[in-house]
């Protein structure tokens, strides 16, 4: 079962940074996603970063 409480905030609250793999990026930004639009916001915002 896969839950999701939209709430990329509290990662950003809770770490200065976040390194995600290519394969996640790839995987959640997708069109269509679910919270895709907050994945790319949090990216735009340099907080996220893929590698």
């Amino acid at each position: 079962m896969k839950i999701a409480i939209n709430r990329l905030d509290i990662l950003q609250t809770a770490f200065s940074q976040i390194v995600i793999p290519q394969a996640v990026y790839n995987e959640t930004t997708v069109v269509g996603f679910p919270g895709s639009e907050f994945i790319l916001q949090a990216i735009a915002a340099r907080w996220l970063q893929e590698f």
